[in-house]
């Protein structure tokens, strides 16, 4: 179940004003005053925002598109930190900044388990809420060699063989095509078992 918070954004710094009077009375009666003001810029943590989309791009197994779109009224030149990490990793430093609502994080690996987050850029270590952290398994590698492989023989009526294997990777996003080919081992034949045998190649492309 998908959570929404709703997070006020703070300004880059709150400034506390300090004012200092000093009063000199003599005989109840005032006869100076001095006012002293003194500013301090106190840094405020940048705060993790809610991701409202994440999604892998069509075609592109291993690029993941994350949208957050303007969750509050905010100068339209604000920046934002974009962090990301593997699962069991902890999201501890930004990796890319923008000033757009959506980006194009590519070159992840492939059928892994990647968590984002965003935050509006700030001083200091973002506070990331865990409510704000969103998830993704990547796709197969399309082109990656399939695994299990196996060949069995079929003892039907008329003989064949059975061609068996996996997918690289489960979360496959999109069909697989592929093309099996097949042709003779160069002669001659061998025996095992006291029985001829045909040996054959077996070749896989994917499409």
């Amino acid at each position: 179940m998908h959570v929404s918070t709703m997070v006020f954004l703070l300004t880059a710094k709150i400034e506390i004003v300090l004012t200092l009077i000093n009063v000199i009375a003599v005989a109840d009666e005032i006869i100076d005053t001095t006012t002293t003001t003194t500013t301090i810029a106190v840094p405020v943590p940048p705060k993790s925002i809610d991701i409202s989309r994440i999604f892998i791009s069509p075609g592109l197994g291993n690029t993941v598109k994350l949208d957050w779109g303007t969750p509050l009224p905010i100068q339209p030149d604000t920046t934002y930190w974009i962090y990301y990490e593997k699962d069991d990793d902890e999201l501890t430093s930004p990796k890319l900044t923008t000033t757009n609502t959506s980006v194009l994080i590519s070159d992840l690996e492939f059928c892994t388990k990647y968590k984002f987050a965003v935050s509006v850029a700030g001083d200091g270590n973002a506070h990331i809420n865990q409510n704000n952290v969103r998830s993704i398994v990547t796709f197969a590698n399309r082109t990656a060699t399939p695994k299990d492989f196996r060949v069995g023989y079929e003892p039907r009526e008329v003989p064949c063989m059975l061609v068996e294997w996996s997918a690289s990777c489960p979360n496959v996003g999109q069909a697989l095509g592929y093309v099996v080919s097949m042709r003779d081992y160069p002669k001659p034949t061998v025996r095992l078992s006291s029985k001829l045998c045909e040996v054959y190649i077996i070749r896989f492309a994917i499409v």
